[in-house]
């Protein structure tokens, strides 16, 4: 027999025990907390927290109940019991999902970016969301092409009065360089003064506006609306995509971005990617010879591979960020012929 004593002490380390049992539930430990993935947050014990929670304060209140009634069971060993078999209808090895679980499949980016017309030559292409701008090899002028009823000549030049322009009916008239609205206070101001633009229809309804690139400064000269109507004829404009790829795929970026910005040329597998996710962005660059600076409030990261040099620069992400960026990108076909690299959705989507 136990004396009155040894069984209050047995009672008080039964309840303490199970205190401790919940604390550790309730209050997992930072080592245990560090030891889970920074990519995937997936619930150790898939059952139902007040499930979790009940079955401890139960043995203890078995415990005090065992005590009042005399403390013959505190002692005791434990009598074996079978388990019990599960209910009819209720699978037995399956739990509820925790409602903290995160899906596991991986989000894709999304890529908005339409080419529309092809300039031969030697043309730098920059594409975003609203507009394709080329650089043509003729050189101290942009060519803007901007989808069918993108533009309105009307609206958009000062001035505005017809001529012909590579064999069809355009406008000539002045704008602001890039067509900045001149009513937008934190642009106008920048864009120097009115330039002479011309503006013709492509075959399929594209609108293309040519115009003087140089800056507005000192020495700026603007372009005659003659030598751009000369220059808009010897184009070639074709109405189709160019064929621009990238020679690098990103093997992981982080989730929520979408590519916004993309800077290549045809035949060159060495293309700019710029992708945002509101205020963050990440660009990755790959260049023959030395890296363009990009304004960044973030972490960089930089190296050299056979013959490019390629760098990660993400505005508001760590270096760590753009050190993973850089490290999975994959450029197993970057030497091969241009057929084999990867369009714009597989070059950010793996």
């Amino acid at each position: 027999m136990f004396t009155e004593t040894e069984l209050r002490e047995a009672m008080q380390h039964a309840a303490a025990r199970a205190d401790d049992l919940i604390a550790v539930e309730q209050h997992p430990s930072t080592e245990s907390m560090a030891s889970r993935t920074i990519d995937q947050y997936l619930p150790i014990d898939l059952v139902p927290e007040a499930r979790r929670r009940t079955w401890l304060p139960v043995s203890a209140a078995a415990a005090v109940v065992a005590v009042a009634a005399g403390g013959l069971f505190v002692a005791a060993k434990p009598a074996h019991r079978s388990p019990a078999s599960p209910q009819k209808g209720v699978a037995a090895a399956t739990a509820p999902a925790s409602p903290n679980s995160v899906a596991v499949a991986a989000p894709r980016t999304a890529v908005t970016i339409t080419n529309l017309v092809t300039i031969p030559g030697d043309s730098g292409y920059t594409l975003n969301g609203r507009t394709e701008t080329v650089s043509p090899p003729l050189g101290g002028v942009q060519v803007m092409v901007l989808p069918a009823g993108g533009f309105d000549p009307a609206k958009q030049l000062t001035g505005a009065h017809t001529v012909p322009v590579a064999g069809t009916h355009g406008y000539a008239g002045k704008a602001l360089i890039y067509l900045i609205d001149p009513h937008d206070a934190q642009q106008a101001s920048k864009a120097g003064r009115p330039r002479n633009t011309v503006a013709w229809l492509a075959s399929d309804g594209t609108w293309l506006v040519l115009q003087n690139i140089m800056a507005d400064d000192g020495d700026f000269a603007d372009v005659p609306v003659a030598t751009l109507v000369h220059d808009a004829g010897q184009l070639g404009v074709q109405a189709a995509p160019a064929p621009l790829r990238s020679g690098y795929r990103a093997g992981w970026l982080p989730s929520g971005l979408t590519l916004t910005r993309v800077d290549a040329s045809v035949g060159n597998p060495a293309v700019t990617l710029t992708l945002t996710a509101g205020k963050k962005s990440i660009t990755i660059q790959l260049a023959g010879t030395e890296l363009h600076s990009v304004s960044t409030n973030g972490g960089v990261a930089t190296k050299h591979i056979p013959g490019y040099w390629v760098s990660v620069f993400g505005t508001g992400y760590d270096k760590a960020t753009a050190q993973r960026v850089l490290d999975g990108l994959d450029f197993s076909r970057l030497h091969g012929p241009q057929s084999g690299w990867w369009t714009f959705d597989q070059a950010v989507n793996g």
